[in-house]
């Protein structure tokens, strides 16, 4: 309900501080806000397209999905496993952050993070944002899967 809210008024600039309390209340202490706010950001990221955010709003959404994916999740298997989900609708919200380095590294070794996760719906996400990262940002990512391909090799 809220994406579907959302969907429309942010094209509008309108509700811009939904993404910010999102990302936000990702990092609360009650696990049902933190699971909430990180599906509902995958479900804006799915109604919205990446015109419709500034590329500050998209930085934070991205940073915010990425930080939450930790291979060694424990107890926050549902945040990783969410966040992962999340994280495939939202990687072409990511140009900006494959133009920097750090960004794209860090953003690299979390999908790699997440392909290494015991939890295969982790997994599965992170393969399928391999995938669409391949897609849509082949030349950025093209190192890294050479990587893969020595180490597999």
């Amino acid at each position: 309900m809220v994406a579907a809210i959302a969907a429309i008024e942010i094209p509008r600039n309108e509700w811009l501080d939904l993404v910010q309390l999102l990302c936000s209340n990702s990092q609360h202490t009650d696990a049902q806000v933190k699971l909430t706010s990180l599906q509902t950001l995958g479900f804006i990221c799915e109604e919205l397209e990446p015109e419709h955010l500034s590329a500050q709003l998209k930085n934070q959404i991205i940073h915010c999905l990425t930080t939450t994916i930790n291979k060694n999740e424990g107890n926050n298997f549902p945040s990783t496993v969410i966040a992962s989900k999340a994280l495939l609708k939202s990687i072409e919200f990511a140009d900006n952050n494959f133009k920097v380095p750090q960004e794209r590294d860090f953003i690299m070794n979390k999908v790699f993070e997440g392909l290494e996760c015991q939890h295969v719906q982790v997994r599965e996400a992170a393969m399928q944002t391999l995938v669409e990262l391949a897609h849509l940002q082949y030349d950025s990512i093209e190192f890294y899967l050479k990587q893969i391909a020595l180490v597999t090799a």
